[in-house]
């Protein structure tokens, strides 16, 4: 039923390029009272929603990405797209961006550029890209848990670096004392 009615669907390899996402469907029988009303195709490709009457009611049907709501929110102040002088290469491009969160008492302006991330309460946002005309900015956001893993193997290997150090010393010491008591 709907605008799915017209449509195939086939498989296809996983998008690989950042400005484009997967393409995803489903068919999707809606049962009301035992009885079917019919069956749909959702798709995040197709461009609109489909609708579906019932009992005097209309319920929109669609296949969305899930969301995922934050307790703070973040707004965008300004953008900057530097270029190189004479080419199209980025030299930097960079969001002003405001974070409110008010469960926090917390109001304050953020710079988010190139290698410069935004780390906020366990995500990181990243300036990846922009758009429309330098009106748009595109941010991506990680949630890394594993963050404090690098930090502690650096601090494992220092401490035995330190260690072996320590360890070649003692002997070397050892030696040196041994070989200066064997001449007097």
């Amino acid at each position: 039923m709907g605008i799915g009615a017209g449509v195939t669907v086939r498989d296809l390899p996983p998008v690989t390029a950042d400005d484009r996402i997967d393409q995803r469907a489903v068919v999707v029988e809606v049962l009301a009272g035992g009885q079917s009303r019919g069956t749909w195709l959702l798709s995040n490709g197709l461009d609109a929603p489909q609708s579906l009457l019932h009992e005097g009611r209309t319920w929109t049907l669609s296949l969305r990405a899930r969301r995922r709501y934050l307790p703070y929110s973040l707004t965008l102040e300004k953008f900057s797209h530097d270029l190189y002088p004479g080419t199209d290469i980025p030299k930097n491009f960079s969001s002003l961006m405001h974070l409110s969160n008010p469960a926090q008492g917390e109001e304050r302006d953020v710079l988010i550029s190139m290698n410069q991330p935004l780390r906020y309460a366990g995500n990181a946002f990243y300036q990846a890209s922009f758009g429309d005309g330098d009106k748009l900015s595109i941010l991506q956001v990680v949630e890394n848990p594993g963050w404090l893993i690098p930090y502690i193997s650096c601090v494992l290997v220092g401490g035995g670096l330190l260690l072996h150090f320590a360890l070649s010393l003692g002997r070397a010491l050892r030696r040196r004392r041994a070989t200066v008591g064997g001449l007097t």
